[in-house]
């Protein structure tokens, strides 16, 4: 809605979550990963139905077929009632004889429940940025192997903290933010946290200058 009242554009250093679901599952359609395969849409609670009312379209227009889709429920602080819901919601995909089971929402949850039924019928798809970050923990149920083997996903790229540094856009924010003043020695740069949290802002940062050299002196929404 604020878009749409907006005389001016929106820009941004990452994607938004509802582009991020469409272009995964727009790839896993390129690249064919759906093709004849007996697809569960899954979602975690009401809020992320929408993701599923976005990529439902694609998918049938590309001829997926899609056997069950699955709301699981809300996220509680009850570690064993979150279990309960995604082990009903797991079997309830497997009943529908379900290959590939495609989540809109968090990791996790999926992960975990169908590492603890040892499934091996059905594939796991991701779309979900978690994916693609090293850090994501599940539980002691889902085994890395387990991980490898059954689960695939198509997400936002994001690089590590070697690489994020090693951009010439964020070298040259850290060389004037040097010049400037700042405590280099200060910067725990042996954190990869802390170092994302640098290479994120350096990319705003850079972001901004190029917007404002491009309006020029004198600011106008156009």
């Amino acid at each position: 809605e604020r878009q749409e009242r907006s005389e001016g554009r929106f820009f941004a250093t990452e994607i938004s979550q509802m582009p991020q679901r469409i272009g995964g599952v727009t790839r896993m359609i390129e690249d064919g990963d759906l093709d004849g395969k007996a697809v569960a849409l899954s979602w975690q609670n009401q809020a992320d139905r929408v993701y599923a009312e976005g990529v439902r379209p694609i998918l049938e227009a590309a001829g997926v077929n899609i056997v069950v889709e699955i709301e699981v429920g809300e996220t509680s602080e009850d570690q064993v009632a979150n279990d309960a819901d995604w082990d009903i919601a797991s079997e309830r995909a497997k009943s529908e004889g379900t290959e590939v089971l495609l989540h809109l929402s968090g990791i996790t949850g999926p992960l975990d429940a169908m590492g603890r039924a040892e499934e091996r019928d059905i594939t796991l798809a991701f779309t979900n940025g978690q994916a693609a970050d090293g850090t994501t923990v599940v539980s002691q149920s889902t085994s890395p192997d387990y991980v490898r083997e059954n689960s695939f996903a198509v997400t936002t790229y994001k690089p590590s903290a070697e690489v994020g540094l090693a951009d010439p856009g964020v070298i040259q924010c850290l060389d004037e933010y040097e010049a400037w003043g700042g405590a280099m020695d200060e910067l725990e740069m042996d954190n990869d946290d802390f170092v994302n949290g640098i290479v994120n802002w350096c990319r705003i940062f850079r972001l901004t200058v190029a917007i404002l050299e491009a309006a020029g002196p004198e600011l106008t929404p156009e």
